[in-house]
């Protein structure tokens, strides 16, 4: 095959060279084409320049001499001044002058290129000459190669004819062979069956097997997606037991605190009794003083007075009355420990109101305690 390829090979490379060579010949028939136009204009160009030299020459003739020139005036004024008329006088001239230049430089240009395509043409030819006898030479070789060829094919087949005689001589001992060998694997093939047949009936039943524990494994699934959801309801009942157990912890915590801040306040507030107490009975001598020695000027007067100093009198007993009441349940609220440390918030705006009004009823010497409530419990300031 690879010997039958470059032969082609070669053919194609011919036939490009062929290609290129007529392209290039068409070319040169172009080129010649365009000399010999421009040669022809040249030929024009240069009548045309004569008959500008001889229009130039009367011209100067009649400068020198006006008589001799009349005559030759007369003769070839008729045809030039018609051309002169015809191609537009002197700038007509000057550009014909201009064109036959560029004429002229396009022939010596073309000459050359002539000259590069002929010397083309001759290494063409000569390559030409050359591919040709390679061809030849490449067919009287490629005839040798498929003579060669066709030798060798014919002693190959031979050889596998031969090859081939041999191994049916042992393909006809190993069909022996193999029906003997045949009968062996029919009996092992029927206990193989057999064997098959068993193990298809232990597959079935490792398949219910499966089956039964497939359903189990369902049912197990089902009671773990249950369990699941139960820890995770104890697990959230544990976080709000502890949360409690927590806010417990911290009321227990500050019960004591608020017990003993309590009692203070209850101390304080019996110490502040007492001292109204002395004050109501100080202002209640001083009336009673009062009252006498004012009988004569102002029995009304002291009247009044007597009357506002019994009501403020009664007011006092009713809140010492609530006062007292409040102190009997802080000393119960110390033996109960499972107090959260809230105090009655109704009992502690009492006592705010009745502080209030012993500030506004007495004199403004004692100054109580103020009492604050929080959401806690009482804070004394």
């Amino acid at each position: 095959m690879g010997r039958s390829t470059r032969p082609s090979r070669d053919l194609e490379n011919e036939i490009k060279m062929a290609k290129e060579e007529t392209e290039h010949w068409k070319q040169l028939t172009c080129l010649i084409l365009r000399q010999s136009e421009m040669e022809n204009q040249l030929i024009e160009c240069s009548e045309v320049e004569k008959r500008f030299k001889g229009f130039r020459e009367t011209e100067i003739l009649e400068k020198d001499d006006p008589n001799l020139t009349r005559i030759c005036k007369r003769v070839k004024y008729t045809d030039i001044i018609m051309e002169i008329k015809q191609r537009g006088g002197k700038c007509q001239c000057v550009a014909l002058n201009r064109k036959i230049e560029n004429l002229k430089y396009g022939k010596e240009r073309a000459e050359d290129e002539i000259e590069d395509l002929k010397t083309k043409c001759l290494e063409l030819e000569s390559q030409k000459d050359l591919v040709q006898m390679r061809c030849n030479q490449l067919i009287e070789q490629e005839k040798r190669n498929m003579e060669s060829y066709h030798r060798d094919k014919c002693v190959n087949l031979n050889k596998e004819i031969e090859d081939l005689k041999n191994k049916c001589m042992e393909s006809g001992i190993q069909g022996t062979v193999s029906s003997n060998r045949e009968t062996v694997l029919g009996k092992e093939l029927e206990n193989c069956k057999i064997k098959c047949q068993g193990l298809s009936t232990e597959l079935k039943q490792k398949e219910m097997e499966l089956e039964n524990l497939r359903v189990v494994n369902a049912g197990l699934d089902h009671e773990r997606e249950d369990y699941r959801t139960k820890c995770i309801g104890m697990e959230e009942q544990i976080k709000g037991i502890i949360e409690e157990g927590i806010v417990m912890y911290a009321k227990e915590t500050s019960a004591p605190e608020r017990i003993c801040h309590l009692e203070e306040v209850v101390k304080k507030t019996e110490a502040n009794e007492r001292e109204k107490f002395v004050q109501l009975n100080t202002e209640n001598k001083k009336l009673e003083y009062g009252k006498k020695r004012a009988e004569d000027d102002r029995t009304e007067s002291s009247a009044k007075r007597f009357k506002e100093s019994e009501t403020r009198l009664l007011r006092a007993e009713e809140e010492n009355s609530t006062l007292r009441g409040l102190r009997k349940e802080v000393s119960c609220g110390k033996t109960s420990r499972e107090m959260d440390g809230r105090v009655n918030v109704a009992n502690l705006t009492r006592l705010i109101r009745t502080e209030t009004r012993l500030n506004s009823t007495f004199t403004p010497s004692c100054k109580p305690s103020s009492l604050q409530v929080n959401s806690d419990g009482l804070h004394v300031s």
